[in-house]
C-alpha cells in the first residue's frame, strides 16, 4: 500500500509524478528487523510505503523478487513473487 500525505493526512491517492527523491526514511521495522514502513520524501510530497512486500517490490531491481518460505532454516527454499 502506498499512501500520500494530503493536507496533513495519509490517503490512498493516485501518484502522478513523484519528483526528485530527497530522502528515504525507515519508519518502522518488524520484530526480525525487516522494514515494514518506509517514508519517501520527494520534491512533490511525502509518500508512505506500508507492508514488507510493497517495500521489497519498490526497492527490487528488474530481477525476480524472492522471499523465504517457512522458518529461518529454510532460506535456501526461495519463492518468486513476480
Amino acid at each position: 500500500m502506498f499512501l500520500t500525505l494530503v493536507n496533513g493526512e495519509w490517503q490512498q491517492a493516485p501518484i502522478r509524478s513523484v519528483g526528485d527523491v530527497k530522502d528515504i526514511i525507515v519508519a518502522a521495522r518488524g520484530e526480525s528487523g525487516i522494514i515494514t514502513h518506509m517514508l519517501i520524501i520527494t520534491s512533490n510530497g511525502k509518500y508512505l510505503v506500508a507492508k514488507e512486500f510493497n517495500v521489497r517490490k519498490l526497492l527490487a531491481t528488474n530481477n525476480a523478487l524472492y522471499g523465504s518460505k517457512g522458518d529461518e532454516d529454510s532460506y535456501a527454499s526461495k519463492t518468486s513473487y513476480t
